[in-house]
C-alpha cells in the first residue's frame, strides 16, 4: 500500500512538527501547526481511495464484458474515466453501475464497520477531500468540521481495509 505508506510519512511528520502530544497543536500565523500536513495526508488518503477503485473497476472490466477485446475494454474504461471524479459514493455507485452492479456496495462491511458506515466515512473523508482543494472552509454535510490527527488516523485505517476488502468484495460478484 505504498500509497498510504505515504500518508504514514505525513501523519509522522506531523508528529514531529507538533510534538505529537494529545490535544490541538499550537496557534502560529493564525493557523494550527501542522494543519497543512492533515489536509495533504487527507488527500492522499482519497487518492489512494480513488487509485483503489480505479484498479478494481479495471479488474472486473474482462470478467463484465469478456466479449469486448483488450482494445474495447480499454475504450470503455476511458470513455467511463470522463465521467468519473473522486471516489465519493455517488461517483463509485454511478462508475460500476456501469459494469451493471445496481449498488457496488450493498453488502460491503468489515469488523466494526457495518455497510451505511463504510458509505459514510468515504462520503465524509471526499467532502473533507474536495474542501481542501477547493480552499474552502472544511464543513460536513453543511456543518463546520475541524480536521484532527486522530481523524485522519481513523481515515487511514479505515483506507488500508478498505483497499484491502473492496476489490475481492467486487470481483467475487462479478464471477457469479
Amino acid at each position: 500500500m505504498a500509497a498510504l505508506d505515504d500518508v504514514d510519512e505525513i501523519l509522522q511528520a506531523h508528529r514531529l512538527v507538533t510534538g505529537g502530544a494529545r490535544g490541538a497543536p499550537p496557534i502560529a500565523n493564525g493557523a494550527r501547526l501542522g494543519a497543512s500536513l492533515l489536509r495533504a495526508a487527507t488527500t492522499m488518503i482519497s487518492a489512494a481511495l480513488q487509485t483503489e477503485i480505479e484498479e478494481t473497476f479495471r479488474a472486473a472490466l474482462p470478467l463484465i464484458f469478456d466479449h469486448f477485446t483488450a482494445d474495447e475494454q480499454e475504450r470503455y474504461w476511458q470513455d467511463c474515466k470522463k465521467s468519473w471524479g473522486n471516489p465519493n459514493p455517488q461517483n463509485v455507485r454511478a462508475l460500476f453501475f456501469r459494469l451493471g452492479f445496481s449498488d457496488v456496495f450493498d453488502g460491503l462491511s468489515w469488523q466494526k464497520c457495518v455497510s451505511a458506515n463504510v458509505i459514510s466515512t468515504l462520503d465524509t473523508i471526499n467532502q473533507v477531500r474536495n474542501r481542501i482543494a477547493h480552499g474552502q472552509p472544511l464543513t460536513v454535510n453543511g456543518a463546520a468540521f475541524r480536521l484532527t490527527r486522530p481523524a485522519v488516523e481513523r481515515w487511514r485505517a479505515y483506507a488500508a481495509v478498505f483497499i484491502q476488502r473492496f476489490d475481492p468484495f467486487v470481483l467475487e460478484q462479478c464471477a457469479e
